[in-house]
């Protein structure tokens, strides 16, 4: 029998529709520094070009919808946090954002050349209907790329958390219900999953991102201003707790000091695929 308490308290979807709207002015200057890098491969996989037709799910502060407009493209990012929206289209102004969920698509079938999610497939309640409505809306051999976290063992930012969480407070924090978001990071289980909706062609390809910032105190910012399931189990810990975790999590940073400051790695995967 578990000895997690019983959850009670607001779903999976409102707590990241509420940590991504108080938290969507801090993402460019935190979270933002590792995953912009990724958007070159990400419309590469997606077969992004000139007059491209593309759609950006869960575009946070705009940076694939962004991109694809500055290769030419006629752009649409959407979001479901109001506030997102409102950072990207003050960030790129030479695309269109909107305000809207990935789950269900406010787009006619077969509207766009290419499909992109950067990190946000981790924010989708349901998974396999996000992935049927990117397969929906997409034209035949139109391409579909997103881009997920590598599991927690093989992720050193997550794991000095969660290792610092275990030793120092309590893990067992009571969570709203929500799918496995890990299961991307397998190439075997994202092949099933594509490939049961209808894609074709999955390809799975390495991203080594890493993340420079200037003091230990960084790793904490980012824990409370960029991050949701993370900060959502810290400060459900005690106080005392709290305090014993935020000395081991800068205590740990000093494991990636460099002659500059900072550096972590953050490990993350690139998924693509064609719809046949």
């Amino acid at each position: 029998m578990s000895n997690i308490p019983a959850y009670n308290g607001p779903s999976f979807k409102d707590i990241e529709l509420s940590s991504w709207e108080r938290k969507a002015d801090k993402y460019d200057g935190l979270l933002g520094q590792v995953t912009n890098p990724s958007i070159g491969p990400l419309l590469d996989a997606a077969g992004v070009g000139e007059s491209s037709k593309v759609l950006d799910i869960a575009c946070g502060p705009g940076y694939g919808a962004g991109g694809a407009a500055a290769r030419g493209a006629d752009a649409i990012g959407l979001d479901m946090a109001p506030n997102m929206v409102a950072e990207a289209s003050k960030n790129f102004p030479a695309a269109e954002f909107q305000v809207g969920e990935g789950e269900s698509l406010p787009f006619d079938d077969e509207r766009f050349d290419a499909v992109v999610t950067s990190f946000g497939i981790l924010h989708m309640t349901d998974l396999d209907k996000a992935i049927s409505e990117a397969y929906r809306v997409l034209k035949p051999g139109g391409r579909y790329a997103f881009s997920t976290w590598q599991t927690a063992n093989k992720h050193p930012f997550m794991a000095l958390i969660n290792n610092s969480i275990k030793i120092h407070g309590d893990p067992n924090v009571p969570l709203p219900p929500s799918p496995d978001h890990t299961i991307f990071a397998d190439p075997d289980k994202s092949r099933d999953i594509l490939e049961g909706v209808g894609f074709t062609s999955v390809t799975m390809t390495d991203l080594d991102l890493s993340w420079q910032t200037d003091t230990a105190a960084s790793f904490l910012d980012m824990i409370h201003d960029s991050l949701v399931r993370s900060s959502f189990v810290f400060v459900h810990q005690t106080e005392e707790a709290q305090s014993r975790i935020e000395a081991a999590i800068v205590e740990g940073a000093e494991n990636y000091k460099t002659a500059d400051g900072y550096k972590i790695a953050w490990p993350a995967v690139l998924i693509s695929a064609e719809k046949a």
